[in-house]
């Protein structure tokens, strides 16, 4: 489990939940990766304390599995 997350879930089951929630309710955008173009998912989080945004980011593989959940700076997107 991500140590960003990690006041956020109590366990593995918890955090993919939240990973499940991010890609059922929140931004769908496409993105390049190494092998191709994949499907990620986006959601707005808030202001960092420098005013920098913040986003959860859920990337899937060319299955549309989930295989990563992290924070994002928005300076990156």
């Amino acid at each position: 489990m991500s140590h960003l997350f990690q006041d956020l879930y109590r366990n593995a089951d918890e955090y993919l939940d939240g990973a499940r929630d991010v890609v059922k309710n929140d931004i769908k955008v496409e993105y390049k990766y190494k092998d191709g173009i994949r499907t990620g998912y986006v959601r707005f989080m808030g202001n960092s304390r420098r005013g920098e945004a913040k986003f959860e980011f859920v990337g899937t593989n060319h299955k549309g599995q989930i295989i990563t959940y992290h924070t994002q700076s928005g300076k990156n997107f």
